[in-house]
């Protein structure tokens, strides 16, 4: 609709994929963006090496996270969520409401919406859009510095694995 009712023009925007964009043997992400008139938009980069995958969303204007529609969904943390918040970009999220989009929510230039909510999506993109080009996109914040976000610095949750593998192979081994 944004394209087709002018109010972005196909050279302003580009999404790009890293990763698994259909599992193998699907092509139903693949169909839909063709469906939706955005195949050519769309650039499937595939599986990258880590540093590649962390300089595309560096260099990205807007991060899209994808949850799951499962109703579960709303329960975890996806782990990209943490390279995400590592990168300072602007995030569209769209989640179930949970422990992932609390974070998001709390985020500078937070953009989220639930997955299977067209409406919302619809509003939440309008806001975006309208940002980007009046220049108020939140880009290039070290959230990972601010105390509230601490806890999620990847050091920081590789010392709280650590310390929890520690307590329960002492727990364990005063059992046997």
């Amino acid at each position: 609709d944004f394209i087709a009712d002018g109010r972005l023009r196909p050279e302003e925007v580009r999404l790009d994929f890293a990763g698994q964009f259909d599992p193998p043997g699907r092509d139903d992400n693949r169909r839909a963006a063709e469906a939706l008139g955005l195949g050519d938009l769309v650039v499937d980069h595939g599986a990258l090496p880590y540093g590649a995958a962390l300089r595309l969303l560096a260099a990205s204007t807007v991060i899209l996270l994808v949850g799951d529609l499962d109703l579960r969904a709303g329960q975890y943390i996806p782990g990209k969520l943490f390279d995400y918040l590592a990168v300072g970009r602007p995030i569209l999220a769209l989640l179930r409401p949970g422990e992932a989009e609390a974070i998001v929510r709390r985020l500078p230039g937070a953009y989220v919406a639930p997955p299977d909510d067209g409406a919302a999506i619809r509003a939440v993109l309008e806001r975006l859009v309208d940002d980007w080009r009046a220049g108020r996109l939140a880009a290039g914040i070290d959230v990972l510095r601010e105390p509230a976000f601490e806890p999620y610095r990847r050091d920081r949750q590789a010392a709280a694995f650590a310390a929890l593998f520690r307590q329960v192979v002492s727990e364990a081994s005063s059992r046997s």
